[in-house]
C-alpha cells in the first residue's frame, strides 16, 4: 500500500476525489462496515450548513509507509455523497506494526463518555427562554423524532435526521417548546411516579399536537389525567390516568407503526373530545390513527 499524498498532518480540505482516494489507498481491513444511515445523517448536515470545520480524521503509519485511517471512515464517504470540500485536521499516528493500528483504533468510540440528552440541551439553552423544567424539556427533545415523523416511531437507522442529528432536532422542535410549558402547567399537581409516566415520548408527543390544535380542551383533558380531581371512573381522563400508571409501555415500537402508549392517549382523547364515555382502553395496533378536532382526524 502506498501513500496517499493528501494523507498530512494539518488542516485539509477534504472534497470527493481526495475522500475516494483516501478511502482506495488507505483502508485499514479491521474497520467496522458503512452504515449508510450514519453516512446519510453526516453529509445532511454538511449540505445544511450543520457540519463545524476542522472535526479530525486519523490515520495510522508505519515504518514503510503504508497509512491506515482508523477515524473518519464514515464522515470520508458522507463527503463523497455530499459532493463538496470540508475542511479537516488531519491527525497521523505513526506506528511501529499492526498491532499498534489494530489498539489505536480499538480506543476510538469506545473510551469517551457519550453527552447526555440533559447536556445537549443545556448547552443548547433550549428550557430557559420557555420557562421549562430541565425534566419537561428532556422529554420534549426526546418526543421529537415522533412529532417529526407523524407520531409513527422510527430507529436511527431509517429516521437518521430526526433521531440523531442534535441541531436538526432541536429545530424539529422549536414549535413545540411553547406548547411544552402549557402541558408542563398542567402537571403541577401530578404525583411524582403519575408525573414521570406522563413524560413518557409516547404520551408527551400527542400532548403537545393537542395542545396545538385544541389548547382548551387540551388544559382541561391532561389536567385530568395529571390530577384525577373528581373524575368517575367511566371518565377517559381517569381510565387513560389509570393506564399510564399500570401498564408497562415497551420502547421497542416496530418502524412505522404508533406505540402502545400515543394508541391509548388517542382512545381516551377522542372520548373526552366526542363526550363519550370510557371505561376500559383496549391497545390495538392500528392504521387508521386518529386524534380528533386534529390533522389526525
Amino acid at each position: 500500500m502506498s501513500r496517499s499524498p493528501i494523507v498530512v498532518s494539518g488542516s485539509v480540505v477534504i472534497g470527493p476525489e481526495y475522500a475516494q482516494d483516501i478511502l482506495n489507498t488507505c483502508k485499514f481491513d479491521g474497520q467496522r462496515k458503512v452504515y449508510q444511515h450514519h453516512v446519510k445523517m453526516l453529509s445532511d448536515m454538511m449540505r445544511n450548513g450543520d457540519w463545524i470545520d476542522n472535526d479530525q480524521i486519523t490515520f495510522c503509519e508505519l515504518i514503510n509507509g503504508d497509512v491506515f485511517v482508523v477515524n473518519g471512515y464514515h464522515r470520508l464517504h458522507a463527503i463523497i455523497e455530499y459532493g463538496g470540500g470540508v475542511r479537516f485536521e488531519c491527525r497521523i499516528i505513526n506506528c511501529e506494526n499492526m498491532d499498534d493500528v489494530r489498539r489505536a483504533y480499538a480506543t476510538f468510540d469506545t473510551m469517551t463518555r457519550k453527552r447526555s440528552d440533559s447536556e445537549i440541551l443545556q448547552a443548547m439553552n433550549v428550557a430557559e427562554p420557555h420557562g421549562l423544567t430541565k425534566y419537561m424539556t428532556r422529554a420534549i427533545y426526546r418526543a421529537i423524532p415522533l412529532l417529526a415523523n407523524n407520531l409513527r416511531s422510527f430507529s436511527y437507522q431509517t429516521a437518521p435526521e430526526s433521531v440523531r442529528n442534535v441541531l436538526s432536532r432541536v429545530s424539529l422542535g422549536s414549535e413545540f417548546w411553547g406548547y411544552g410549558r402549557m402541558y408542563q402547567d398542567t402537571l403541577a399537581g401530578a404525583t411524582p411516579k403519575h408525573r414521570t409516566h406522563m413524560l413518557i415520548c409516547g404520551v408527551v408527543a400527542p400532548a403537545l399536537i393537542l395542545f396545538k390544535c385544541q389548547a382548551k380542551m387540551a388544559k382541561d383533558f391532561w389536567s385530568g389525567v395529571a390530577n384525577m380531581h373528581s373524575l368517575g371512573k367511566d371518565d377517559p381522563r381517569f381510565t387513560l390516568a389509570k393506564c399510564l400508571d399500570e401498564r408497562t409501555y415497551s420502547s421497542g415500537t416496530p418502524d412505522g407503526m404508533y406505540s402502545a402508549a400515543t394508541i391509548d392517549c388517542s382512545a381516551a382523547w377522542n372520548a373526552f373530545y366526542e363526550n363519550r364515555n370510557l371505561s376500559v382502553i383496549r391497545t390495538t395496533a392500528t392504521t387508521n390513527f386518529r386524534l380528533a378536532g386534529t390533522p389526525w382526524r
